[in-house]
């Protein structure tokens, strides 16, 4: 796949800004990357947050994952799965090819289907395979994690132990409104103060 790399508005204005605050007030040396996409958060992290020393990244689609692995990044582990609870592995719907800009997501989120119908394409050729966050957590320093996963995070906000650990947290939330997102978010996550938020992004320290 033909893989174009463009940035839509949260990569240009909210998440530096978000990143510029936890970088004047933090040390931070490990960053989470859930759901890089084809890397245009590992590039704004390195930009903002020069002390960082490593950057795990998670990516389920086959062709973003080798778009990444191309650019040769450094201090980037880079794993070929997307993080979710209580399946193994999934086949692909989505809207878009999954580039930035597009919109692919496992088709065990049905609730995409009712969003967005019949602009829902089945991906037959793809199989997103899925492990926990706890299986990548151990040993590391749990100081930053981005979660982009299209309506997964409600998966693993629900599931995950570990991730209320983490210091700080960049969540993006779909398919909902402002109200839904921010009651979820303060339920789910009563260990962490809400800093600074859009309609549908989140900042968040513990």
């Amino acid at each position: 796949m033909n893989i174009k790399y463009s940035e839509p508005a949260e990569y240009n204005t909210i998440f530096p800004s978000y990143l510029e605050l936890i970088n004047s007030s933090t040390v931070i040396d490990t960053v989470f990357d859930l759901g890089c996409n084809v890397g245009a958060f590992i590039n704004l992290t390195k930009k903002y947050i020069p002390s960082v020393q490593k950057i795990i990244c998670f990516e389920p689609d086959i062709d973003n994952f080798n778009y990444i692995k191309d650019q040769n990044y450094s201090n980037v582990k880079l794993h070929n799965i997307g993080i979710y609870y209580g399946a193994e592995e999934s086949f692909v719907n989505g809207v878009g090819d999954n580039n930035i800009g597009g919109y692919m997501v496992s088709a065990i989120e049905k609730e995409h289907i009712e969003n967005w119908g019949s602009m829902v394409h089945q991906y037959d050729a793809k199989v997103f395979k899925l492990k926990t966050l706890e299986e990548f957590t151990k040993n590391e320093s749990l100081d930053l994690i981005k979660i982009d996963v299209e309506a997964s995070e409600y998966n693993i906000l629900d599931n995950s132990t570990d991730l209320q650990k983490f210091k700080w947290i960049i969540l993006e939330c779909h398919n909902h409104n402002f109200d839904y997102y921010i009651n979820y978010v303060k339920k789910a996550l009563p260990t962490h103060e809400i800093v600074a938020n859009t309609n549908d992004h989140f900042l968040l320290k513990k």
